[in-house]
């Protein structure tokens, strides 16, 4: 990828060059680099489920799965971390699941009142897509009495 930066010197041609190259793919041909996939579940009541849409996405939609469902290339997605804006209160949990074609699948991370974040790292729990038919949503569950949340969610995706 190419880093452009505006030439303002004297006797420039003025305008965008490019100022350097940067490769974010590992030397080693067989690690890639992960992609970052962000989602988000804005302004969530408690004893609700969502579907996560795109980073920022309106909230109208979330409530259907099939509208925020993303059909994946083939890949391998992992390393699931969430966070939201206060922890919820004790007793209460806030829930983020990967699905695959719409099923629930290992990969899940739960927010307790212990903090605001959680994560699901284990190798085990990663989920492949074959990039033909596979599609991807993300359920997020807050429990009963948890309050109105904002929660945001990292994926990484793998070649």
């Amino acid at each position: 990828m190419d880093l452009y930066a505006f030439a303002s010197e004297p006797g420039a041609l003025g305008g965008w060059q490019a100022a350097e190259t940067v490769n974010f793919k590992s030397t080693d041909p067989t690690k890639y680099d992960p992609c970052p996939l962000l989602f988000s579940s804005l302004t969530q009541a408690q004893a609700t489920t969502r579907f996560a849409g795109g980073y920022l996405c309106e909230t109208t939609v979330l409530a259907t799965e099939a509208k925020v469902q993303i059909l994946m290339p083939a890949c391998t997605v992992k390393n699931l971390r969430i966070s939201e804006d206060a922890a919820p209160p004790v007793g209460q949990t806030t829930t983020v699941t990967v699905n695959k074609n719409g099923v629930a699948m290992a990969l899940t991370a739960q927010i307790t009142s212990a903090g605001r974040g959680a994560s699901d790292l284990k190798p085990e729990d990663a989920v492949t897509f074959n990039g033909t038919t596979d599609l991807l949503s993300i359920a997020v569950v807050n429990s009963a009495t948890t309050g109105t949340k904002y929660v945001n969610i990292s994926l990484e995706a793998f070649a």
